[in-house]
């Protein structure tokens, strides 16, 4: 089933139907074959080809909840929750950015972000 996902992301001319089979390739890797590094992939190439996929952004914040995908999710979520003006959202995700660091020079870092983003 990933295999015929992931090559029908690849013949598929449109953008949009790119991302779709890359989203449903994400949730066959997530649950299915319990592949999270492998969904997380799949999920940012579907946001790659079509940002406004919300099928592939509400399945990737369910990989904030695992430490093995945190960061990578973060990564592909922050800038798409700022380039929709989503300040709500992006404060949410800053604030989980927050909890992966320990050094306080860090942490002062992702505080002033979230300061940044309330004002």
């Amino acid at each position: 089933m990933a295999d015929v996902l992931a090559r029908q992301a690849e013949v598929v001319a449109e953008p949009a139907r790119q991302a779709d089979f890359l989203t449903a390739l994400g949730d066959v890797r997530r649950t299915a074959l319990e592949d999270a590094e492998g969904a997380l992939a799949a999920y940012r190439d579907a946001l790659d080809r079509n940002p406004d996929n919300e099928r592939a952004r509400v399945a990737l914040a369910t990989l904030l909840d695992r430490s093995d995908t945190r960061e990578g999710a973060l990564d592909v979520l922050e800038p798409l929750a700022q380039a929709r003006g989503d300040f709500d959202e992006l404060t949410r995700l800053y604030e989980k950015r927050l909890e992966l660091h320990d050094d306080r020079a860090e942490r002062a870092h992702w505080l002033r972000k979230i300061a940044e983003v309330a004002a």
